[in-house]
């Protein structure tokens, strides 16, 4: 409008001074002239000033992207409100717009509103890669701040898909290693068991391997099972730290006791001393101890099962010179207690005090939770059960039910048929068909190994069938274990690993043992002398035992968790499986 006004008197002034030459005034023409160079200047001005403004507009005037950018560089500089004045410069239907100030809700430990703002957007594919990878740091920090720390590692590990510079991957990587050390024992074993993402599983067993009692081995081991994994360097690293922090003669496990003193193992009622379990275990102990060149003399006491009778015979055994007392189970039990029973105890006469391991025996339980989680991977949530009516079988019906109880999605049935049924009952002419009236993922054997073998080849080929350790019921006998061709079970890794060069020693001590039920308390034994080492040897209170029985894992409290193998017969023998 100025513009416009200014045109117009000028067209006014050129008129009047045309009037004026015409009627020869010269001092007024002098004087409009002068007026004509002041308008002339304001238009120059009013140009200039309209320049400058379309010039400062084209600088403030920036992309949501870019302005996205800033603000996340305020917000990472602590610069809250510069961040603030930059989400305004978004256009609020923005995925930019929601993601700055998701940002700024985590700042402001606003986390409900901030996975409001943020979760949808993990689905927008138009977000940068820088974007992106500042929306799952932010939702780590918010799962992290909610208490949920795999969630927290999930979005750490989608993150570095959007990363490109080492300096970033290696400070992410920092961010999940600090977050899975955070975690206990039982954590760590919980997630890997749940979680189906092989980088996530890596990540896992990587942690769990420095908890090792051989840890460098441990780690070296991890690298040959996950050669791709996007932690390999750092493994490395972290075999460079281990070896930094110990002499180069000590960075291998050292197996040995603190004390020469006897071990007392303290027996249950029903069990002799001569019987032959008591001397597999014997055995093993024996094996162990000879393994590591220890020179401890077993003892054997005999006990009521009692408190009082337990506390006795330590009693007698201290008197003549134990240091050391094992208290095994030799059966398999529902009972709960028996996870909080001490296995094996020692006097710590330097600390004046005892240290106690709990639940180191063998457990139905262990089993069940291992077909449980293969279950669970698997996606198998349509489940027959055929169990024979004898006490072990629902001994087993009961510790797989248990193990499902966090389960809910899992639809379990069970048929049940006579023990010690025979090839021509009739009833397994109609087992096919009670099977077929539901669609299964999976069926359980829950019953003998000779009950198994008839039944068996009534039983669907192509569905899956599992089941626990008493099916692999005597060494080295193919032809015997033919007619279960396909059957996976759970067994311990002494049973299942022929090959395993660490059990060599082992196999040469056992080699008069036929009966594998024999040769897991003879693993059982020698397991029981490395967790008696390594209960000496508790730094963090935390630490795997890579047994034969399993593997061992000693939490904080002294209690002992077995992760078991899987295996399936077939025709060429058992194959283990990864």
């Amino acid at each position: 409008m100025n513009l416009l006004r200014h045109l117009l008197q000028i067209a006014a002034a050129l008129k009047i001074s045309v009037s004026l030459i015409l009627q020869g005034h010269p001092r007024m023409l002098q004087h409009i002239l002068l007026r004509l160079c002041c308008i002339f200047l304001s238009i120059v001005s009013i140009n200039n000033t309209a320049l400058a403004n379309d010039t400062v507009n084209s600088v403030i005037k920036v992309s949501a992207e870019e302005a996205f950018l800033q603000g996340q560089q305020y917000l990472e500089q602590a610069k809250l409100p510069l961040a603030e004045l930059n989400l305004t410069r978004i256009p609020r239907a923005s995925p930019y717009a929601k993601l700055l100030a998701g940002n700024i809700a985590i700042q402001r430990s606003e986390f409900d509103r901030a996975f409001l703002l943020l979760l949808p957007l993990q689905s927008n594919q138009s977000l940068t890669k820088v974007a992106a990878a500042s929306l799952h740091a932010s939702l780590s920090v918010a799962y992290e701040k909610q208490g949920d720390i795999p969630n927290a590692l999930d979005q750490l590990m989608r993150r570095e898909t959007y990363l490109k510079d080492t300096s970033s991957i290696n400070s992410n990587h920092g961010r999940i290693w600090q977050l899975l050390s955070s975690l206990s024992l039982q954590d760590l074993i919980t997630m890997r068991g749940e979680s189906a993402d092989t980088t996530a599983q890596g990540w896992v067993d990587l942690c769990l391997a420095t908890k090792n009692q051989d840890v460098i081995s441990s780690i070296n081991a991890w690298a040959a099972s996950y050669p791709d994994h996007v932690a390999g360097d750092f493994s490395k690293t972290l075999i460079t730290q281990l070896m930094a922090q110990k002499n180069t003669d000590q960075s291998k496990t050292t197996y040995t006791l603190p004390s020469n003193g006897s071990i007392a193992l303290i027996l249950p009622p029903d069990i002799d001393p001569l019987s032959p379990k008591a001397n597999a275990f014997h055995d093993g102990l024996q094996a162990a101890l000879n393994k590591y060149a220890l020179l401890n003399v077993i003892k054997t006491y005999p006990s009521l099962g009692t408190e009082d009778s337990i506390a006795e015979q330590v009693s007698l055994a201290k008197s003549e010179g134990a240091v050391y007392f094992m208290t095994p189970l030799f059966h398999q039990t529902l009972n709960e207690s028996t996870s909080d029973k001490n296995s094996i105890t020692w006097q710590d006469d330097a600390m004046g005090s005892n240290s106690i391991l709990q639940g180191a025996d063998l457990s139905i339980n262990d089993e069940a939770q291992t077909i449980a989680a293969f279950a669970s991977s698997n996606a198998m949530q349509h489940i027959t059960i055929i169990a024979t009516n004898d006490d072990a079988a629902n001994l087993m019906v009961k510790s797989f039910q248990a193990a499902l109880e966090n389960a809910p999605e899992a639809n379990v049935r069970v048929i049940t048929l006579a023990a010690n049924i025979k090839s021509d009952d009739p009833n397994l002419l109609d087992l096919k068909t009670k099977i077929s009236e539901q669609a299964n993922d999976m069926i359980l054997l829950a019953t003998s190994a000779t009950d198994a073998r008839i039944i068996r080849p009534y039983l669907d080929i192509s569905t899956p069938v599992l089941a626990f350790s008493n099916l692999n019921e005597i060494a080295n006998d193919e032809a015997l274990n033919s007619p279960l061709n396909a059957v996976r079970f759970v067994d311990i890794p002494f049973l299942i690993n022929k090959n395993d060069e660490k059990f060599s020693d082992y196999r040469k001590s056992s080699s008069n043992i036929s009966s594998n039920e024999l040769l897991r308390y003879f693993a059982l034994g020698a397991d029981y002398l490395q967790l008696l080492i390594a209960s000496t040897q508790l730094a963090n209170g935390e630490l795997i035992v890579n047994g034969l029985t399993g593997k061992l894992s000693i939490d904080k409290t002294g209690k002992i968790q077995r992760q078991l193998s899987m295996a399936k017969f077939t025709y060429n023998g058992i194959v283990q499986e990864q």
